[in-house]
């Protein structure tokens, strides 16, 4: 099984959270079709850290983050958008020590419901999103044009 460490919104102690969190369980359950064995920090950290407050969340996201560098990818589920944390996530694995092709290997972007595989690095070295691979999912969009705008072609 490919390990994987999932990122979605969750949105702790507002109205969106238990919506959030039937979604996780459904990121889940899709990972698990797919044969991947998921980790999800967000699911685990929050009964235990104040979301609410700034240095128990960036400690609960470094843990989940700590954890994702040893795993096979990143997979970041958007029908929800991108939150805060996913865009932190998303800066956080751009920043590991590898070469790009590598880092990029390991990064997709999944919708539920799509039997695809998600958009990630099947690209050209130095061509990490087209625009066509952006259209596919609205909520990237910004995202990536703030955390790395030049690897839009």
């Amino acid at each position: 099984m490919r390990t994987v460490l999932i990122e979605s919104p969750l949105q702790h102690g507002t109205e969106h959270e238990a919506a959030n969190l039937a979604y996780l369980d459904a990121c889940i359950a899709d990972c698990f079709a797919r044969s991947e064995a998921p980790y999800c920090s967000h699911k685990l950290y929050p009964g235990v850290l104040d979301d609410k407050d700034p240095h128990e969340r960036l400690l609960g996201m470094s843990a989940g983050w700590a954890i994702g560098e040893r795993l096979d990818g990143w997979i970041f589920y958007l029908d929800r958008g991108v939150s805060g944390g996913m865009l932190g996530g998303l800066r956080h694995v751009l920043a590991l020590h590898e070469d790009l092709p590598a880092k990029w290997r390991r990064i997709v972007f999944r919708a539920l419901g799509s039997s695809s595989p998600g958009v990630h690095s099947g690209l050209p070295a130095g061509v990490m999103f087209t625009s066509a691979a952006i259209e596919r999912f609205p909520s990237l969009d910004a995202a990536i044009r703030e955390v790395c705008p030049e690897f839009i072609r």
